[in-house]
């Protein structure tokens, strides 16, 4: 599988309360270099993300639980190369554009040595396999980078 590209369409409502959080939930750091991204969540942990979840389920295939987080990415704020491979075979995960200013940074993955580019825009979904070589550029818009990312597996404790 290589990425999938879908057009959904996200509320201001949504996107407010993502940006709600930012300064009342806690940051990691996992990633991300600079910017704020929230702990793991759940279908349980924000109610009002249902909605969304089920359209990023419905458009991936998948069914059951999944684990997702937000990221709020402003001045040079960026993510470095990672993937999300857990052992497991045939795992897929994701990430949700929900604002996006202009100059925010490319989506940059990696098959075979090749990079390949994805400019982002607000309601814009990648699904890709878990094991993905992936990274996002530096937001240099005049904005903050809103996305909600997705592990389409249990996270392990």
């Amino acid at each position: 599988m290589d990425v999938k590209l879908v057009q959904l369409t996200v509320s201001e409502t949504f996107v407010n309360n993502v940006l709600a959080l930012h300064g009342v939930a806690d940051c990691v750091k996992r990633s991300n270099k600079g910017g704020w991204q929230s702990d793991r969540c759940n279908r349980k942990t924000y109610p009002w993300a249902a909605e969304i979840v089920d359209q990023v389920q419905a458009a991936a295939g998948v069914a059951g639980e999944i684990t997702y987080w937000y990221n709020i990415n402003t001045g040079s704020d960026y993510n470095e190369w990672h993937d999300h491979d857990k052992g497991a075979t045939d795992e897929m995960c994701g990430v949700l554009y929900l604002q996006v200013p202009e100059n925010a940074g490319y989506f940059e993955y990696e098959i075979k040595k090749e990079i390949f580019q994805v400019k982002p825009n607000a309601g814009l979904l990648l699904i890709f396999p878990d094991d993905l070589m992936h990274r996002v550029l530096p937001n240099d818009g005049g904005g903050e980078r809103v996305s909600m990312a997705f592990n389409f597996w249990k996270m392990l404790k």
